[in-house]
């Protein structure tokens, strides 16, 4: 590649020694007497969980905490590997429970208490990697393998799965061995056998515990207890729609007697716009008591105050994200006018929260449940508020980019996936808009199959809607030529990128930023095809055009006389090469300074060349100097780093140390493995590099095994016309003559 690789990676962390700790703290589980619940306590540095506090009204339950803790300590190492799960409809506590019992007992699992949602299974690869305490971006398959190795270590960790409703997702992801417990939230029923789960299927609240939960909601406020406990029968003692009248009760203590409240839930159900009579709403029972709650607590708000009016706005926007994940205050505020009275709308969210209509964390977020949901979205249908819902969570994503931190992302991943699907079955630019981002997400984080995807909807939409030569259809071609170049699809990447480049200098013009980049990305993509000559002609343009609008000194020049200095090596113009390298390197040092990654690079370059000259000892000097760098600022197992060691190591191996030679070609090699597959042309080099490392000390076996292997890459990746491939099979060809 003409531009060393940028993306960062670490290998696999060791297994942790930590057996005896996990055995402390399962025999501190054993020693709580069995009628002692511990007390809510901080959860352990480290762990991966949402801001929700334990509920200060949680009753009830307590032969459920205790079942738990049980199962989960499991009589020391015996039941490893063993989960147990809260099965029950929407509204019965599973996921107030699994929080109530994290907060209990979290503090006995000393490695973190870890909390998943499983809600989209396709973002669970992302949840995990969000589980790493390493802070450097690496490859979301390196930050999976790190965090999957450290659960399955000796340390005790509570992991907890919500809305697991497949037994192939709970096999793919608990981890088969250490000190790792399980807990999973789920409706699922039937599981296989095989697993052994041991299950708690929830049901409702005894009558005792749903007059308790209303008392806790009055406080000081006397109710009659006959009253309270008609209205838990009313209810038929089903949590949320208790939690929904206690919330009302609380609020409204000065305008309503539990005797009137009692009066209205007695009254026949509102049908609001016939809800319950709609063929595609089939309720429980259970649902039907939600309803009856639904309907009390929202007919209270009065659209003739302003609070009550920002409320119900809030309501409608709340109910557009994803239901149970929580949803930021700053982005919320977002969503409905970033203008607003900031008292009014805190006084709005307030509103919702005293009708118990949505839950608040520690962080300022708000959650909403997916059953209350579904009800909002069918009595008040808005497209207005889902359209500016989506403004907002496209704005933010893009705001996150450009921030550098894409990290950030993974607070809103859930809500981001949903909004976006949803919208791409509306087809607009909005939706075009927020699956362009969201596939940059996912390439960030290598999940390249994904980004692909939404990327080729994008492309779809914006084709449709804006036509063929938009500057919105270029910026999709690019990023797909680009993401299939970085995938190995060669003869597609040019396809995609030929098209933006014809767009952006037919709408934008010659010297247009947009234009320049696709142009240098068709160089890059012509070298790494092997097409010099054509490499060389875009490359060229690049540096013109730099040159003339950014100036002699600017960085970017700087990268493109890099650039043109790599090609005319590779065809042997080493004279031309070296003084493009030199001019490069004077401009990063006075931009950069001396320590700089880039500058490592011009570094490295140099010492390419030289080695190409016989200047063995001045290239063992600027390698050494870049990887010295690399090193430093971007970690032993960087890529880039990679390139440095498979650099060195074929330097010393020119050189005759054979010794010092292999531990360097070990190296690079282990590291592209792990950081770009087992399919990837520079995993292909290092394999075509050891081969040749060994033929050269006479091991013919083992230099055919990888030759064989680096040719398999580079046909099926390349093709088998390439000139790396060429010269791989050159290299078998003349070692089977042997």
């Amino acid at each position: 590649m003409i531009i060393e690789a940028q993306n960062n990676y670490a290998g696999v962390i060791p297994l942790e020694a930590g057996e005896d700790e996990l055995k402390v703290a399962l025999a501190r589980l054993a020693e709580l007497p069995e009628n002692v619940i511990p007390k809510p306590a901080l959860l352990p540095s480290g762990s991966h969980f949402p801001n929700i506090c334990p509920n200060p009204l949680f009753v009830g339950r307590d032969d459920d905490l205790k079942q738990l803790a049980c199962w989960l300590k499991g009589g020391g190492l015996v039941t490893i590997g063993e989960e147990a799960t809260t099965t029950g409809i929407g509204g019965i506590g599973k996921t107030q429970l699994a929080n109530e019992f994290a907060h209990r007992y979290g503090q006995y699992f000393t490695g973190g208490v870890f909390w998943l949602s499983f809600a989209e299974p396709e973002l669970i690869p992302s949840a995990v990697a969000a589980c790493s305490d390493f802070e450097e971006a690496k490859p979301l398959e390196i930050k999976v393998k790190q965090v999957l190795s450290k659960w399955q270590s000796g340390i005790p960790r509570l992991l907890i799965f919500d809305n697991c409703e497949d037994s192939q997702l709970l096999v793919q992801w608990q981890p088969p061995t250490g000190g790792s417990r399980v807990l999973v939230t789920s409706r699922q029923r039937n599981w296989d056998p095989a697993l052994e789960v041991k299950q708690l299927p929830l049901g409702l609240l005894k009558r005792a515990e749903s007059t308790a939960l209303l008392r806790g909601f009055l406080g000081d406020l006397l109710g009659e207890d006959l009253d309270l406990n008609l209205i838990a029968a009313e209810l038929e003692d089903f949590p949320l729609a208790l939690h929904m009248a206690g919330s009302f009760l609380r609020t409204n203590r000065h305008d309503f007697s539990t005797r009137q409240y009692l009066e209205i839930l007695q009254q026949p159900p509102l049908l609001r716009h016939h809800l319950l009579n709609e063929e595609k709403f089939s309720p429980t029972g259970y649902d039907l008591d939600v309803k009856r709650t639904f309907d009390i607590n929202v007919d209270k708000l009065n659209q003739e105050r302003e609070t009550d009016r920002v409320a119900l706005d809030l309501l409608k926007r709340i109910s557009c994200f994803m239901p149970g994940e929580s949803v930021g205050r700053e982005l919320l505020k977002k969503s409905i006018g970033e203008d607003i009275d900031g008292t009014v709308f805190e006084d709005g969210i307030n509103r919702l929260m005293g009708l118990g209509l949505i839950i608040g964390d520690r962080a300022g977020a708000v959650l909403i449940h997916r059953l209350v949901v579904s009800f909002i979205q069918e009595a008040f249908p808005d497209d207005c508020a889902l359209i500016e819902v989506e403004q907002a969570v496209l704005s933010t994503v893009s705001d996150i980019h450009k921030s550098g931190d894409p990290g950030k992302i993974q607070q809103i991943l859930m809500h981001l996936k949903q909004l976006t699907d949803q919208a791409i079955k509306r087809g607009d630019t909005l939706a075009a808009g927020l699956a362009n981002n969201l596939g940059y997400y996912l390439e960030e984080i290598t999940d390249y199959p994904g980004a692909r995807y939404y990327y080729e909807q994008a492309l779809a939409i914006y084709r449709k809607s804006l036509g063929e030569e938009h500057f919105n259809t270029a910026i999709s071609l690019n990023s797909l030529g680009m993401l299939l170049m970085v995938m190995g699809d060669y003869s597609g990447a040019q396809l995609y990128l030929e098209q933006a480049l014809a767009i952006y200098r037919k709408v934008m013009g010659e010297e247009h930023t947009a234009t320049i980049i696709c142009l240098n990305n068709l160089g890059v993509l012509l070298k790494a095809m092997g097409d010099y000559r054509g490499a060389r002609l875009y490359i060229e343009q690049v540096l013109a055009l730099k040159r003339k609008t950014l100036g002699e000194n600017h960085l970017s020049t700087a990268i493109s006389l890099n650039n043109l200095g790599y090609l005319l090596s590779e065809i042997g113009d080493y004279a031309g090469a070296r003084l493009n390298y030199e001019q490069a390197l004077v401009i990063k040092r006075k931009t950069l300074g001396e320590e700089h990654p880039d500058i490592a690079i011009g570094f490295n370059n140099l010492g390419s060349l030289l080695r190409e000259k016989g200047d063995y000892a001045s290239s063992r000097s600027y390698y050494e100097q870049a990887l010295v760098i690399k090193r430093k600022y971007l970690g032993d197992e960087h890529i880039s780093t990679a390139l440095s060691l498979n650099n060195l190591g074929i330097l010393l191996q020119e050189m005759g140390d054979y010794g010092g030679a292999w531990p360097y070609l070990e190296q690079a090699l282990a590291i592209r493995r792990k950081a770009l597959g087992e399919l990837h042309p520079d995993t292909a080099q290092s394999l075509n590099n050891l081969g040749t490392y060994l033929q050269a000390i006479n091991d013919y076996s083992g230099a055919r095994r990888y030759l064989g292997q680096a040719l398999a890459i580079l046909e099926k990746t390349l093709g088998i016309d390439h000139p790396s491939t060429m010269i791989v099979r050159e290299n078998l060809e003349k070692l089977s003559e042997r």
